[in-house]
């Protein structure tokens, strides 16, 4: 079931949700897999000024926690989009996006996003990104992932260190947030 994106504004009702999975989904215990996705990560960063930080509530996973405490006939697998909208808007040429460093929260169940300039203002702003992060108390430490790595490494000015633009500041994104991810489900399976 993909729900795509979860609006802050919207509350899902996790009981008509479980009915439709027990009353609307024929023979689910039969699948051979059942997924869940979504996702509530913003299809722009409009909503986090420039030269600021916002944090965002990750309602995916609270919804699929919720739905691990019902009584369904069979319990999704979890999916999400990562640290992307599944609107994506494709990145044209001409477009200048902001930096920004999109950073998933392992025990606030959160995103927290950080964003800067327009990158061709202001170069080489990711150094100060990433020292602003690993300042925030946020921050999850070098050791946590090879994205993390690369953050403090950027941080503190590391030779040959960054900064990199967007996409390899996705691909930064999307390691840290695939090992919050797994040591949460990691963390569920064993309770």
């Amino acid at each position: 079931i993909d729900i795509e994106f979860i609006s802050r504004d919207v509350e899902v009702n996790v009981l008509s949700l479980t009915r439709i999975i027990n009353d609307s989904l024929p023979n689910v215990g039969s699948w051979r897999s059942f997924t869940l996705a979504g996702t509530s990560f913003p299809e722009t960063l409009d909503s986090v000024g420039k030269n600021s930080s916002r944090v965002i509530s990750r309602k995916e996973w609270a919804l699929w926690k919720a739905l691990r405490a019902t009584a369904l006939n069979r319990y999704p697998d979890f999916g999400d989009y990562g640290i992307n909208h599944p609107n994506q808007p494709i990145e044209v040429e001409y477009l200048r996006p902001s930096a920004n460093i999109r950073y998933s929260l392992p025990n606030e169940d959160n995103f927290f996003i950080i964003r800067g300039e327009r990158i061709d203002r202001v170069p080489g702003q990711y150094f100060q990104l990433a020292d602003q992060l690993t300042k925030s108390g946020k921050y999850c430490g070098r050791s946590y992932s090879w994205g993390d790595l690369y953050i403090s490494a950027c941080a503190d000015r590391e030779p040959g260190a960054g900064p990199g633009g967007s996409t390899e500041w996705r691909k930064v994104g999307f390691n840290h947030h695939f090992k919050v991810v797994m040591n949460q489900l990691a963390m569920m399976n064993a309770s």
